[in-house]
């Protein structure tokens, strides 16, 4: 994944507070290929969503974030339609 274009995303197309799963409808959106390309390596949507989540993750201060953890039992609905556990994010900058 590119880091400009997931710094355009969270400061383009993200509120204050996002999660993952808005992240990724926001990926898709703008930059399908390297969605594939990710979903490609992986053996299922799960995993390859999980890497997306590490990823912002290990991209904190490049991408002015931070982890809400105290929110570690955050739910959302995901591209499929199913709700279920994933990262809450904060923009620091």
């Amino acid at each position: 994944m590119n880091i400009v274009i997931a710094q355009d995303i969270i400061h383009e197309d993200m509120g204050d507070v996002f999660d993952s799963h808005d992240f990724i409808v926001a990926l898709i959106s703008r930059d399908k290929d390297s969605y594939d390309e990710i979903m490609r390596r992986c053996p299922s949507t799960g995993s390859a969503h999980g890497i997306i989540s590490i990823y912002l993750g290990s991209h904190t201060n490049d991408l002015g974030i931070e982890k809400i953890e105290e929110n570690v039992t955050h739910k959302s609905e995901n591209i499929n339609g199913n709700v279920n556990q994933c990262a809450q994010w904060r923009k620091v900058q």
